[in-house]
């Protein structure tokens, strides 16, 4: 191969290897923006069998430019790696400008991903990774993997209904800019086992579902002002393997779990998850069975609940003036269970709460909600 990819230009796809073993010395350099813009390119598609003994052997870089609009009004997405039905580990690094995508696992993609994704041009990001179901869901688990969101809008990881997202504990998420983490469409699954979310300051939210499920597993700290996880018509699970606080939080109102409304009516791959600690049929929104620990914060909810259910079997530590479960009945909030909202919040049998002075172990400011305090 020649060494790089030389001057393509306009918009489309760059490279496409279907049914090919690609290694390094079959393909050349594929950065588009050495000599043009890159912009509205997708870098590399890979299609049939195109990974080797379950690697990706070609392991350059794939850089693209920005997403731009096309002659229709819609977008014409800067892509650096699509990847159509393909398993394996990928490690290349990806890529990709204002509001472009580095790694875009579709159709059934399986894949563990090792390297280093930079999206966005300090002012606007876009999207590190989009694990997409337009005909299987797919699955994609980081693995030692740092992604950095350069500017504002970012987003870490877009999980599409029925696929799995992994956010391992060797992995890091950078934002130079205020965005999400990982966020849930629909019957998305979203494991977080502990990586490391560094907001430098600006507002970023870990975990966000509309209508999926979120597991936290690994140990998570929350570093700044914010919410951990935030749940619409979803479902966000402290797992009891998982400890969570803000001892590196800068600021104070920090909420762990805030779940708006009944869960959807369209069930994750996984399914629901139900408390292992307590026989209950309640369909819950909100699970604590590890540990939530803002016992040096003020003016925090370990578990925010807006017209949603919650059940506390596990710890929670409250600082000063803080709640350990909130609840509140709002007729307006989103309501996709197909029946009118229920509020709930339980701290069960073999549930804890430790209150520092002025704290308040659970707190409902509706007494004519739906449901049961």
């Amino acid at each position: 191969s020649t060494s790089t990819i030389g001057k393509v230009s306009g918009h489309g796809v760059g490279v496409l290897i279907e049914d090919i073993l690609i290694d390094n010395n079959k393909l050349m350099d594929l950065d588009y923006t050495a000599s043009s813009t890159g912009n509205g390119i997708i870098g590399l598609v890979l299609k049939g069998n195109t990974f080797n003994a379950g690697n990706l052997d070609y392991t350059k870089d794939i850089t693209v430019g920005n997403t731009e609009a096309s002659n229709s009004g819609l977008k014409d997405y800067a892509v650096a790696l699509y990847t159509d039905a393909q398993q394996g580990t990928v490690s290349n690094n990806l890529i990709a400008g204002t509001e472009g995508v580095g790694l875009f696992a579709e159709n059934g993609s399986i894949l563990t991903y090792s390297g280093t994704i930079d999206v966005g041009d300090g002012t606007t990001s876009g999207t590190a990774i989009y694990v997409g179901n337009t005909t299987t869901p797919s699955t994609v688990t980081l693995n030692g993997s740092t992604i950095n969101l350069n500017g504002t809008s970012g987003v870490g990881a877009i999980v599409t209904n029925g696929s799995t997202f992994t956010f391992d504990a060797a992995s890091t998420m950078n934002f130079y800019g205020d965005g999400v983490a990982m966020y849930g469409i629909g019957g998305s699954n979203i494991i977080d086992n502990g990586g490391t979310v560094n907001g430098n300051g600006n507002a970023v939210e870990r975990l966000r579902t509309q209508g999926g499920r979120i597991d936290i597993v690994g140990n998570s700290v929350l570093e700044q002002k914010g919410i951990l996880a935030h749940s619409v018509a979803g479902q966000v699970n402290v797992m009891p393997t998982a400890t969570v606080n803000g001892i590196n939080a800068t600021a104070d109102k920090v909420i762990g779990i805030y779940a708006e409304g009944n869960r959807t009516t369209a069930t994750p791959a996984s399914g629901w998850y139900s408390p292992t600690l307590v026989a209950t049929a309640t369909p819950y929104e909100a699970i604590n069975e590890g540990t939530i620990d803002f016992s040096n914060l003020n003016n925090t909810a370990a578990m925010y609940l807006d017209s949603a259910r919650g059940i506390n079997t596990g710890t929670m530590k409250i600082g000063e003036e803080g709640v350990g479960i909130y609840g509140s009945y709002n007729t307006n909030t989103i309501a996709l269970g197909g029946t009118v909202n229920q509020m709930e919040m339980l701290n069960a049998s073999t549930g804890t709460i430790e209150l520092a002075k002025k704290a308040i172990g659970m707190y409902g400011d509706e007494t004519t909600a739906p449901g049961a305090y």
